[in-house]
């Protein structure tokens, strides 16, 4: 778990331009720096040409995070774990509901890796998600696809979408994917249901998401609600699973049946979006490439 090139340039980028404070920061995990000095050099460079603004002093490789998000704009940065082996700063597993002490204590919650090794999620995420206080930000960088027992889980952008709902609570601001590499393109993905479609997609490296959900909600959570956007449609709109399949056939037909140039272009931009044997239904109007210095 910890800060790469990319969890970096996502938060410089945060910190400047989207909305986002840092204020009172949890992290999830002790987070380090996992920067080449290749990287550590080229992130100097970033913030010289781009945030100019950013004191230019970054931790070394193998740092813990701190240091970093105090340049980011963070007061004060704790760290919660199930063990004191990196002395994170509150001891709790994730598995088990956090202490009431700790609800809406946070500005900020960053899981940089960590929630998907906790057997519990729901529990785990209902948890980061009580901590962070009424509008502020629970950021989630986490397994897409491509790492194999790397934890217990990986995920879809439709479990996303679907928790950070005003039922839950918050609202999800931004959802973005790029596979793992130094400086990786970014790629924001579309809400499934938007499409009443799944957005599904199988390629050949590791693939991150990056979540910014943001709270506006006062009220505990005391339960999270959740349905995949397909079986939500089934179940308000009494439509039939034939008509929803005929939907999604007839979405992949137009396009690939009946538009020989889309299909060609789409093919084009798939290729430069994942870097090889990419599988699904990942079309054009399910993802948008975003700029990030």
């Amino acid at each position: 778990m910890g800060v790469d090139i990319n969890t970096a340039r996502i938060l410089l980028q945060e910190s400047q331009s989207n909305g986002w404070k840092a204020g009172k920061v949890n992290m999830l995990g002790r987070q380090k720096i996992f920067l080449s000095e290749t990287e550590l050099q080229q992130l100097q460079s970033t913030i010289s040409a781009h945030y100019p603004a950013l004191p230019n002093a970054l931790p070394k490789p193998g740092a813990y995070a701190e240091q970093f998000l105090q340049t980011l704009g963070a007061s004060e940065v704790h760290a919660t774990d199930a063990s004191d082996f990196e002395q994170a700063s509150i001891i709790h597993d994730l598995n088990k509901p956090i202490p009431e002490r700790l609800y809406r204590q946070y500005d900020t919650v960053i899981d940089g890796g960590t929630l998907e090794h906790v057997f519990n999620y729901p529990e785990a995420l209902r948890s980061a998600m009580n901590m962070v206080a009424p509008g502020g930000h629970l950021l989630l960088f986490t397994p897409a696809n491509n790492l194999f027992g790397h934890g217990f889980y990986q995920f879809s952008p439709d479990l996303f979408y679907a928790i950070f709902q005003p039922q839950n609570g918050f609202v999800l601001q931004t959802m973005l994917m790029y596979e793992f590499g130094s400086y990786s393109k970014m790629y924001a993905i579309a809400n499934p249901a938007q499409f009443n479609n799944r957005i599904t997609m199988r390629n050949s490296r590791p693939v991150y998401f990056y979540v910014k959900a943001q709270r506006i909600a006062d009220t505990n959570i005391d339960v999270l609600k959740a349905m995949q956007s397909d079986y939500e449609q089934v179940r308000w709109q009494g439509q039939s699973w034939a008509h929803v399949g005929e939907q999604q056939k007839s979405l992949i037909r137009n396009v690939l049946d009946g538009l020989g140039i889309r299909k060609s272009l789409y093919r084009l931009k798939t290729n430069k979006a994942i870097h090889e044997n990419v599988y699904g239904n990942m079309l054009p109007d399910f993802w948008e490439e975003v700029a990030i210095p």
